[in-house]
Protein backbone atom coordinates (compact mmCIF):
# COMPACT_ATOMS: atom_id res chain seq x y z
CA UNK A 1 0.00 0.00 0.00
CA UNK A 2 1.07 3.60 -0.66
CA UNK A 3 0.38 6.87 1.13
CA UNK A 4 0.24 10.35 -0.42
CA UNK A 5 -0.49 13.71 1.18
CA UNK A 6 -2.28 16.69 -0.28
CA UNK A 7 -2.41 20.14 1.31
CA UNK A 8 -5.47 22.43 1.05
CA UNK A 9 -4.09 24.34 -1.94
CA UNK A 10 -3.85 21.04 -3.86
CA UNK A 11 -7.31 19.81 -2.89
CA UNK A 12 -8.50 19.47 -6.50
CA UNK A 13 -5.77 16.88 -7.19
CA UNK A 14 -7.56 14.37 -4.97
CA UNK A 15 -10.97 14.86 -6.59
CA UNK A 16 -11.11 11.64 -8.63
CA UNK A 17 -10.03 9.43 -5.74
CA UNK A 18 -12.43 11.18 -3.38
CA UNK A 19 -15.44 10.85 -5.68
CA UNK A 20 -14.71 7.15 -6.08
CA UNK A 21 -14.66 6.55 -2.32
CA UNK A 22 -17.56 8.81 -1.32
CA UNK A 23 -20.02 6.46 -3.03
CA UNK A 24 -19.66 4.05 -0.12
CA UNK A 25 -23.02 3.42 1.55
CA UNK A 26 -21.63 4.36 4.98
CA UNK A 27 -20.64 7.81 3.77
CA UNK A 28 -23.03 10.68 4.52
CA UNK A 29 -23.34 13.83 2.46
CA UNK A 30 -20.82 15.39 4.86
CA UNK A 31 -18.17 13.06 3.43
CA UNK A 32 -18.66 14.13 -0.20
CA UNK A 33 -16.11 16.00 -2.25
CA UNK A 34 -18.65 18.76 -2.89
CA UNK A 35 -19.01 19.43 0.84
CA UNK A 36 -15.31 19.26 1.62
CA UNK A 37 -14.58 21.63 -1.25
CA UNK A 38 -16.63 24.23 0.62
CA UNK A 39 -15.02 23.35 3.97
CA UNK A 40 -11.56 23.47 2.43
CA UNK A 41 -12.21 26.89 0.89
CA UNK A 42 -13.70 28.63 3.90
CA UNK A 43 -11.96 26.98 6.83
CA UNK A 44 -8.51 26.28 5.42
CA UNK A 45 -7.84 28.56 2.44
CA UNK A 46 -9.65 31.80 3.35
CA UNK A 47 -9.67 31.66 7.14
CA UNK A 48 -6.87 33.41 9.02
CA UNK A 49 -4.00 31.00 9.45
CA UNK A 50 -3.85 29.66 13.00
CA UNK A 51 -0.32 29.15 14.33
CA UNK A 52 1.07 25.65 14.82
CA UNK A 53 -1.69 23.87 12.90
CA UNK A 54 -2.53 22.97 9.31
CA UNK A 55 -4.74 20.70 7.24
CA UNK A 56 -3.67 17.67 5.23
CA UNK A 57 -5.50 15.03 3.23
CA UNK A 58 -3.92 11.58 3.53
CA UNK A 59 -4.68 9.20 0.66
CA UNK A 60 -4.06 5.48 1.04
CA UNK A 61 -3.86 3.55 -2.24
CA UNK A 62 -2.96 0.02 -3.23
CA UNK A 63 0.10 -0.78 -5.35
CA UNK A 64 -1.97 -0.24 -8.52
CA UNK A 65 -3.01 3.27 -7.39
CA UNK A 66 -6.57 2.22 -6.54
CA UNK A 67 -7.79 4.56 -3.75
CA UNK A 68 -8.63 2.78 -0.50
CA UNK A 69 -9.18 5.50 2.10
CA UNK A 70 -8.79 9.24 2.62
CA UNK A 71 -8.26 10.88 6.00
CA UNK A 72 -9.05 14.64 6.19
CA UNK A 73 -6.78 15.63 9.06
CA UNK A 74 -6.04 18.79 10.99
CA UNK A 75 -2.55 18.59 12.50
CA UNK A 76 -2.06 20.59 15.71
CA UNK A 77 1.61 20.87 16.72
CA UNK A 78 1.09 23.10 19.75
CA UNK A 79 -2.16 22.94 21.68
CA UNK A 80 -3.95 25.33 23.99
CA UNK A 81 -6.75 23.81 26.06
CA UNK A 82 -8.40 25.42 29.08
CA UNK A 83 -11.68 24.28 30.64
CA UNK A 84 -12.72 22.23 27.62
CA UNK A 85 -12.08 25.10 25.21
CA UNK A 86 -9.34 24.99 22.60
CA UNK A 87 -7.31 22.21 21.02
CA UNK A 88 -4.81 19.81 22.48
CA UNK A 89 -1.72 18.77 20.57
CA UNK A 90 -2.60 15.97 18.17
CA UNK A 91 -4.74 15.00 15.19
CA UNK A 92 -8.34 16.02 14.45
CA UNK A 93 -10.79 15.79 11.57
CA UNK A 94 -10.95 18.72 9.20
CA UNK A 95 -14.47 20.12 9.56
CA UNK A 96 -14.82 19.75 13.34
CA UNK A 97 -16.78 22.38 15.29
CA UNK A 98 -18.36 23.60 12.09
CA UNK A 99 -21.34 22.63 10.01
CA UNK A 100 -20.33 18.96 9.60
CA UNK A 101 -22.77 16.92 11.68
CA UNK A 102 -21.07 13.65 10.76
CA UNK A 103 -17.31 13.23 10.44
CA UNK A 104 -15.45 10.17 9.25
CA UNK A 105 -12.68 8.82 7.06
CA UNK A 106 -13.61 8.54 3.40
CA UNK A 107 -13.92 4.96 2.19
CA UNK A 108 -16.02 2.59 0.15
CA UNK A 109 -14.94 -0.73 1.67
CA UNK A 110 -13.61 -0.32 5.23
CA UNK A 111 -10.79 -2.52 6.47
CA UNK A 112 -9.08 -2.23 9.84
CA UNK A 113 -5.63 -2.35 8.24
CA UNK A 114 -6.42 0.66 6.04
CA UNK A 115 -7.14 2.88 9.00
CA UNK A 116 -4.30 1.48 11.06
CA UNK A 117 -1.89 2.20 8.18
CA UNK A 118 -2.97 5.86 8.07
CA UNK A 119 -2.89 6.37 11.85
CA UNK A 120 0.57 4.82 12.08
CA UNK A 121 1.79 7.04 9.22
CA UNK A 122 0.54 10.18 11.01
CA UNK A 123 2.11 9.13 14.31
CA UNK A 124 5.50 8.35 12.77
CA UNK A 125 5.72 11.35 10.44
CA UNK A 126 4.58 14.06 12.84
CA UNK A 127 5.98 12.53 16.05
CA UNK A 128 2.66 12.81 17.88
CA UNK A 129 0.40 10.13 19.28
CA UNK A 130 -2.83 11.82 20.33
CA UNK A 131 -5.96 11.44 18.20
CA UNK A 132 -9.27 13.27 18.74
CA UNK A 133 -11.92 12.18 16.23
CA UNK A 134 -15.47 13.41 16.80
CA UNK A 135 -19.00 13.14 15.37
CA UNK A 136 -18.53 9.56 14.19
CA UNK A 137 -21.82 7.72 13.67
CA UNK A 138 -22.37 4.47 15.53
CA UNK A 139 -23.64 2.98 12.25
CA UNK A 140 -20.28 3.00 10.50
CA UNK A 141 -17.35 0.58 10.48
CA UNK A 142 -14.77 3.13 11.64
CA UNK A 143 -16.82 3.63 14.82
CA UNK A 144 -16.77 -0.10 15.52
CA UNK A 145 -13.02 -0.25 14.95
CA UNK A 146 -12.14 2.76 17.14
CA UNK A 147 -14.35 1.45 19.93
CA UNK A 148 -12.14 -1.65 20.22
CA UNK A 149 -8.94 0.28 20.87
CA UNK A 150 -7.39 0.07 24.31
CA UNK A 151 -7.61 3.06 26.66
CA UNK A 152 -9.90 4.97 24.31
CA UNK A 153 -12.02 7.77 25.77
CA UNK A 154 -15.49 7.89 24.23
CA UNK A 155 -17.78 10.92 24.50
CA UNK A 156 -21.29 10.39 23.13
CA UNK A 157 -23.82 12.79 21.66
CA UNK A 158 -27.01 12.34 19.62
CA UNK A 159 -28.29 12.81 16.11
CA UNK A 160 -31.85 11.90 15.12
CA UNK A 161 -33.48 10.63 11.93
CA UNK A 162 -36.84 9.47 10.55
CA UNK A 163 -37.19 6.35 8.42
CA UNK A 164 -40.20 6.76 6.15
CA UNK A 165 -42.78 3.97 6.51
CA UNK A 166 -44.59 2.44 3.55
CA UNK A 167 -47.81 4.30 4.34
CA UNK A 168 -48.58 7.59 6.04
CA UNK A 169 -51.22 6.19 8.41
CA UNK A 170 -48.59 3.96 10.01
CA UNK A 171 -46.38 6.98 10.62
CA UNK A 172 -49.26 9.18 11.83
CA UNK A 173 -50.36 6.52 14.33
CA UNK A 174 -46.97 6.79 16.08
CA UNK A 175 -47.36 10.48 16.89
CA UNK A 176 -47.45 11.56 20.50
CA UNK A 177 -50.49 13.32 21.88
CA UNK A 178 -48.39 16.46 22.15
CA UNK A 179 -47.56 16.25 18.44
CA UNK A 180 -51.19 15.78 17.39
CA UNK A 181 -52.32 18.67 19.55
CA UNK A 182 -49.54 20.93 18.29
CA UNK A 183 -50.27 20.30 14.62
CA UNK A 184 -54.04 20.68 15.05
CA UNK A 185 -53.60 23.86 17.05
CA UNK A 186 -51.27 25.33 14.40
CA UNK A 187 -53.79 24.74 11.60
CA UNK A 188 -56.61 26.11 13.75
CA UNK A 189 -54.62 29.30 14.29
CA UNK A 190 -53.93 29.59 10.56
CA UNK A 191 -57.62 29.28 9.77
CA UNK A 192 -58.58 31.82 12.42
CA UNK A 193 -55.95 34.35 11.30
CA UNK A 194 -56.47 33.79 7.55
CA UNK A 195 -52.98 32.44 7.02
CA UNK A 196 -52.51 30.55 3.76
CA UNK A 197 -49.60 28.14 4.00
CA UNK A 198 -47.81 26.17 1.29
CA UNK A 199 -44.44 24.66 0.55
CA UNK A 200 -42.19 24.06 -2.42
CA UNK A 201 -38.94 22.16 -2.85
CA UNK A 202 -36.21 24.29 -4.39
CA UNK A 203 -33.13 22.59 -5.80
CA UNK A 204 -31.10 25.69 -6.58
CA UNK A 205 -30.80 28.75 -4.35
CA UNK A 206 -30.32 32.08 -6.07
CA UNK A 207 -28.46 34.80 -4.17
CA UNK A 208 -31.63 36.60 -3.06
CA UNK A 209 -33.27 33.48 -1.61
CA UNK A 210 -30.02 32.36 0.02
CA UNK A 211 -29.74 35.75 1.76
CA UNK A 212 -33.35 35.46 3.00
CA UNK A 213 -32.74 32.00 4.41
CA UNK A 214 -29.47 33.02 5.99
CA UNK A 215 -31.09 36.00 7.72
CA UNK A 216 -33.78 33.77 9.27
CA UNK A 217 -31.18 31.15 10.24
CA UNK A 218 -29.05 33.74 12.01
CA UNK A 219 -32.08 35.13 13.85
CA UNK A 220 -32.87 31.62 15.12
CA UNK A 221 -29.23 31.09 16.10
CA UNK A 222 -29.13 34.41 17.94
CA UNK A 223 -32.24 33.50 19.92
CA UNK A 224 -30.80 30.11 20.93
CA UNK A 225 -27.53 31.74 22.00
CA UNK A 226 -29.37 34.35 24.07
CA UNK A 227 -31.40 31.65 25.82
CA UNK A 228 -28.25 29.63 26.55
CA UNK A 229 -26.44 32.75 27.81
CA UNK A 230 -29.32 33.67 30.13
CA UNK A 231 -29.12 30.23 31.77
CA UNK A 232 -25.42 30.65 32.68
CA UNK A 233 -24.23 31.67 36.16
CA UNK A 234 -22.54 35.07 36.54
CA UNK A 235 -19.02 33.70 36.14
CA UNK A 236 -20.11 31.71 33.10
CA UNK A 237 -21.53 34.84 31.48
CA UNK A 238 -18.23 36.69 31.99
CA UNK A 239 -16.25 33.79 30.55
CA UNK A 240 -18.60 33.38 27.57
CA UNK A 241 -18.52 37.13 26.81
CA UNK A 242 -14.72 37.08 26.66
CA UNK A 243 -14.74 33.90 24.58
CA UNK A 244 -17.24 35.30 22.04
CA UNK A 245 -15.21 38.51 21.77
CA UNK A 246 -12.09 36.46 21.00
CA UNK A 247 -13.87 34.34 18.37
CA UNK A 248 -15.35 37.38 16.61
CA UNK A 249 -11.95 39.09 16.55
CA UNK A 250 -10.16 36.23 14.78
CA UNK A 251 -12.86 34.88 12.46
CA UNK A 252 -15.81 35.99 10.38
CA UNK A 253 -19.19 34.32 9.75
CA UNK A 254 -19.14 31.79 6.93
CA UNK A 255 -22.00 32.10 4.42
CA UNK A 256 -22.33 28.50 3.29
CA UNK A 257 -25.81 28.80 1.78
CA UNK A 258 -24.49 30.82 -1.14
CA UNK A 259 -22.01 28.03 -1.89
CA UNK A 260 -24.52 25.19 -2.27
CA UNK A 261 -24.95 24.25 -5.93
CA UNK A 262 -27.69 21.63 -5.60
CA UNK A 263 -29.99 20.95 -2.67
CA UNK A 264 -33.44 19.96 -1.49
CA UNK A 265 -34.64 23.11 0.23
CA UNK A 266 -38.14 22.89 1.69
CA UNK A 267 -39.44 26.46 1.53
CA UNK A 268 -42.60 27.27 3.50
CA UNK A 269 -44.55 30.43 2.70
CA UNK A 270 -47.22 32.08 4.82
CA UNK A 271 -49.42 34.42 2.80
CA UNK A 272 -46.66 34.47 0.21
CA UNK A 273 -43.96 35.47 2.72
CA UNK A 274 -41.08 33.23 3.76
CA UNK A 275 -42.25 31.45 6.91
CA UNK A 276 -39.69 28.71 7.46
CA UNK A 277 -37.22 26.44 5.70
CA UNK A 278 -35.38 23.15 5.94
CA UNK A 279 -32.28 22.96 3.79
CA UNK A 280 -31.41 19.33 3.00
CA UNK A 281 -28.72 17.67 0.95
CA UNK A 282 -29.44 14.34 -0.73
CA UNK A 283 -27.12 11.36 -1.04
CA UNK A 284 -28.51 8.83 -3.54
CA UNK A 285 -26.31 5.91 -2.43
CA UNK A 286 -28.15 5.66 0.89
CA UNK A 287 -31.36 7.46 -0.16
CA UNK A 288 -31.10 9.95 2.68
CA UNK A 289 -31.89 13.64 3.07
CA UNK A 290 -29.47 15.32 5.48
CA UNK A 291 -30.61 18.47 7.26
CA UNK A 292 -28.02 21.22 7.04
CA UNK A 293 -29.90 24.29 8.24
CA UNK A 294 -33.36 25.13 9.49
CA UNK A 295 -35.02 28.41 10.27
CA UNK A 296 -38.38 29.94 11.15
CA UNK A 297 -39.57 33.47 10.59
CA UNK A 298 -40.47 34.57 14.13
CA UNK A 299 -43.42 36.52 12.73
CA UNK A 300 -45.10 33.19 11.95
CA UNK A 301 -43.68 31.08 14.75
CA UNK A 302 -47.06 30.46 16.43
CA UNK A 303 -48.25 28.62 13.29
CA UNK A 304 -45.36 26.11 13.34
CA UNK A 305 -44.75 26.62 9.60
CA UNK A 306 -41.60 24.49 9.42
CA UNK A 307 -42.98 21.55 11.36
CA UNK A 308 -46.39 21.40 9.66
CA UNK A 309 -44.93 21.57 6.18
CA UNK A 310 -42.16 19.06 6.87
CA UNK A 311 -44.90 16.63 7.90
CA UNK A 312 -46.92 17.53 4.79
CA UNK A 313 -43.85 17.06 2.60
CA UNK A 314 -43.19 13.58 3.99
CA UNK A 315 -46.89 12.69 3.67
CA UNK A 316 -46.92 13.75 0.01
CA UNK A 317 -43.77 11.76 -0.71
CA UNK A 318 -45.12 8.62 0.96
CA UNK A 319 -48.48 8.83 -0.83
CA UNK A 320 -46.78 9.53 -4.15
CA UNK A 321 -45.24 6.08 -3.92
CA UNK A 322 -41.59 5.24 -4.55
CA UNK A 323 -40.22 8.36 -2.82
CA UNK A 324 -36.74 9.47 -3.84
CA UNK A 325 -35.54 9.14 -0.25
CA UNK A 326 -36.12 6.63 2.52
CA UNK A 327 -34.68 8.55 5.47
CA UNK A 328 -34.88 12.14 6.69
CA UNK A 329 -31.80 12.70 8.84
CA UNK A 330 -32.40 15.63 11.20
CA UNK A 331 -28.74 15.43 12.27
CA UNK A 332 -27.38 16.89 15.51
CA UNK A 333 -29.48 17.61 18.55
CA UNK A 334 -32.30 15.89 20.42
CA UNK A 335 -34.84 18.72 20.50
CA UNK A 336 -38.37 17.91 21.64
CA UNK A 337 -39.92 18.32 18.19
CA UNK A 338 -37.73 15.52 16.82
CA UNK A 339 -39.11 13.10 19.38
CA UNK A 340 -42.62 14.31 18.56
CA UNK A 341 -41.87 13.49 14.92
CA UNK A 342 -40.94 9.97 16.09
CA UNK A 343 -37.35 10.36 14.99
CA UNK A 344 -34.94 7.66 16.16
CA UNK A 345 -31.84 8.40 18.20
CA UNK A 346 -28.45 7.78 16.60
CA UNK A 347 -25.39 7.90 18.82
CA UNK A 348 -22.36 9.77 17.50
CA UNK A 349 -19.10 9.73 19.40
CA UNK A 350 -15.80 11.44 19.88
CA UNK A 351 -12.89 9.05 20.33
CA UNK A 352 -9.75 10.26 22.10
CA UNK A 353 -6.89 7.78 22.04
CA UNK A 354 -3.22 7.00 21.47
CA UNK A 355 -1.75 4.12 19.53
CA UNK A 356 0.19 1.48 21.45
Amino acid sequence: MKISEFRPKDFDKIENAWKTLEKGVEMTWFQTYEWYKIVNKHFLMEKKKAPFRFGTYVLLSDDNDKPLMIAPIQVVHVGFYVKRVGLRKGFYFIGRQGFSDYLDFIYDDFKDEYLNEILTFLKDKYKMNSFFFENISSKVSSYKYLKTLKNVEQIDSLCMSIDLPDDYDTYHAKWTQNMRHGINQAYHRMEKDNIEISYEVVHHLDAKLADELNYIRLQRLKKKQEEAFAALPKTGKIYMTLYNFLIKSISKPVDILNEIEDCWCLITRCNGELGAFYCFEYKPENKTLYSLWVGTNQKYNRYKPGLTQLVQFMKDEIERGKPSFETVDLTRGNERYKYDLKADELVTSQFNFSLE
